[in-house]
């Protein structure tokens, strides 16, 4: 069921909602809930935030609406985004996502950057919630394949179950939280790009935790994302820390995201 009007700007993302349904095939007896279901999920976005549980996501009807609803506009809106940033990466590079959801960004990277589909990149992508992580995994190998064809695909992705939601005040302390080890050695690559969610104008805790893996002599890129767009109590910190373990920042960038 395509909730979009079919005169939706980019062809690309046409295919991706062939992708969404050709994936997750929706029976016809459930096709006339999607419009409440979606309904529900906006109400948990907005006026009904404090009832949102961690994994609301897990709930199949919800996941459905997301993926076949706000996906899309989420994607759409950093298609918009993502051609215009001066962000390079190189054949080996890294990109770790912390809050990746149903891996919004690789879409996004995908559509957005033709350019980079023959350049091999790593996706550590991170999120709370496995069933959206592998929604994501899905639907990314079913749409990519649609281009790709019979070719080799270069980029790959490596998922982790972790959490960012430990609130703004404990992220203006400074603290770390628990997440997962990460199926990657730092050590062989001499470049790290990082997309930093900002909570309180200060990194998320899982972030902390992920600045003391870095080990020395990296390269590191700083991509701070935040409503507001900036992160001028905690930009010095940030880099300092990363500075301390032997590593340079050579680029940070405020992001701003609403």
């Amino acid at each position: 069921m395509n909730l979009f009007p079919p005169s939706y700007p980019d062809p690309q993302l046409n295919d991706l909602l062939t992708a969404i349904d050709e994936t997750f095939p929706l029976p016809k007896r459930f096709l006339h809930e999607l419009p409440r279901d979606v309904a529900e999920l906006s109400g948990l976005y907005t006026s009904g935030r404090g009832d949102r549980g961690l994994s609301y996501l897990g709930r199949p009807n919800l996941l459905s609406a997301y993926l076949r609803y706000f996906l899309p506009w989420n994607v759409f809106r950093l298609c918009r985004l993502l051609p215009s940033l001066p962000v390079g990466f190189a054949n080996g590079a890294v990109i770790l996502d912390i809050g990746c959801g149903p891996l919004t960004f690789a879409l996004a990277l995908w559509i957005s950057r033709a350019d980079l589909r023959d350049t091999e990149l790593e996706f550590i992508c991170v999120d709370q919630t496995p069933v959206v992580m592998k929604a994501g995994e899905k639907l990314f190998a079913q749409f990519t394949s649609r281009t790709r064809k019979n070719e080799n695909q270069k980029w790959k992705i490596k998922t982790a179950k972790g959490s960012i939601r430990r609130g703004g005040f404990e992220a203006m302390r400074g603290k770390k939280s628990e997440i997962q080890p990460l199926d990657i050695d730092f050590n062989e690559y001499g470049s790290i790009i990082m997309f930093m969610p900002l909570w309180g104008g200060n990194p998320a805790p899982a972030m902390n935790s992920v600045i003391e893996l870095i080990p020395k002599g990296k390269e590191v890129e700083l991509y701070m994302t935040s409503s507001k767009g900036e992160s001028v109590k905690s930009a010095d910190n940030t880099s300092n820390e990363i500075q301390k373990r032997g590593s340079l920042v050579t680029k940070y960038v405020d992001l701003k995201i609403s």
